[in-house]
């Protein structure tokens, strides 16, 4: 059920930003407010994905879980019944990135409590498969529902499918506080878990900048795409088609975990995220942004498994729902910052200088990256202690 849940809850979500975002570039709003839009909503959805994990690990994981989802449907309410233009436009963003953030930290410790470490590793890879199933089938029926139905339909319809998903949510009873500790007998007799806690701020980094990248493609794709005269369904389409290699890549790295520990895996895939960026600068048709966004797919599907895994290796059994919080809070950070400057500087310069900006953060990030492998992971591998400690936490 937690896996429909998830699937409900991003469809409805990428209806919301499907539909908003192809509505401003189609209206001629500056790309200035189409970057203020985007920011708002990942800031607000950052913000709140951090105090929803506190929330959830002081006062319980249901009620946490439930009270978001209500404010989820009751912000995509809004949205329907007073269709917002302009200033109410931006507090709608507002309001629904605030309320998503409510959502998933609670929901993420409350499904993967209770569970071994392979369990939980191969319930990343559903949760992963659920989420993108979501923003897959949003994209797809966005597109068909705005050029068919109306630019309101899409939202009309996440209305009812967040409404399903509470009714769901509420039918769930069990919601542990804490998640229960594995015995010792199922770990690994080697393992390199003393570096969860560096691995996991490498993937604050990656994650950052990936979701710079793709603040910047979902929030300002739309004003190049219409100016290329794509139309909305191939448009669709084509996000769309970007998500199949993302649920291909959650699916490697479970069947084959030798990233695991491995920061050369960090350098290849954001090779492949620099490789889409330029792509993208220099795309002129479907087939060349397609492969551009495949790309860019590929980085962000393994900068967001590793960083589920190492934010549940470092974290402490009652500190899980706070960690899942930070993680989604850098990846809100970095959508609002490649959203924010992309449409300042699309404004001022053209529809695809905020790729170009997106390129230059990420170079700059991998160089950030690389200077805390070499000073902080390098020498605690050789010596095989924990940076932060002198106790490895793998145990005796």
């Amino acid at each position: 059920m937690f896996y429909l849940i998830t699937w409900l809850t991003d469809c409805a979500l990428f209806l919301f930003v499907f539909s908003g975002t192809r509505l401003l570039a189609e209206t001629n709003a500056s790309m200035t407010t189409q970057g203020i839009a985007g920011a708002v909503f990942f800031l607000a959805s950052g913000i709140s994905n951090f105090c929803s994990g506190l929330l959830a690990d002081s006062f319980g994981r249901r009620a946490t879980a439930l009270w978001g989802m209500g404010c989820f449907l009751i912000s995509l309410a809004s949205v329907a019944v007073f269709q917002p233009t302009g200033v109410e436009y931006i507090l709608a963003y507002i309001l629904v990135g605030l309320a998503v953030g409510q959502v998933y930290p609670p929901l993420m410790a409350w499904m993967w409590s209770e569970k071994s470490d392979r369990a939980v590793d191969l319930s990343y890879v559903y949760f992963c498969i659920a989420f993108n199933c979501g923003i897959l089938s949003g994209q797809l029926s966005g597109g068909w529902l705005f050029s068919s139905i109306g630019p309101r339909s899409p939202v009309l319809l996440a209305n009812g499918l967040i409404f399903a998903a509470w009714i769901i949510l509420w039918t769930i009873r069990t919601a542990p506080k804490k998640t229960v500790s594995i015995p010792d007998s199922e770990n690994l007799s080697v393992c390199l878990d003393f570096l969860a806690p560096v691995f996991t701020r490498l993937t604050w980094l990656a994650n950052f900048s990936g979701m710079f990248s793709m603040g910047t493609l979902w929030f300002l794709l739309p004003e190049l795409v219409v100016s290329l005269e794509i139309p909305s369904n191939t448009h669709g389409q084509v996000l769309a088609a970007g998500r199949s290699l993302v649920v291909a890549t959650y699916v490697m790295m479970y069947v084959f975990p030798i990233w695991n520990y491995q920061y050369r895996y960090f350098v290849l895939t954001q090779a492949f995220g620099l490789a889409g960026l330029i792509g993208i600068t220099r795309a002129h048709s479907p087939v060349g942004l397609f492969l551009s966004i495949s790309a860019l797919s590929i980085m962000q599907g393994f900068n967001y498994y590793s960083s589920l895994y190492y934010s549940r290796k470092s974290a402490a059994a009652e500190s899980k729902a706070t960690a899942y919080g930070l993680n989604e809070g850098f990846l809100a950070l970095g959508a609002a910052g490649g959203s924010l400057f992309g449409g300042l500087s699309g404004t001022a310069w053209g529809s695809r200088t905020p790729f170009h900006i997106a390129t230059f953060t990420m170079l700059l990030v991998a160089v950030i990256q690389c200077a805390y492998f070499c000073m902080r992971i390098r020498p605690a591998l050789n010596r095989g202690i924990s940076p932060e400690s002198t106790d490895e936490l793998c145990g005796d």
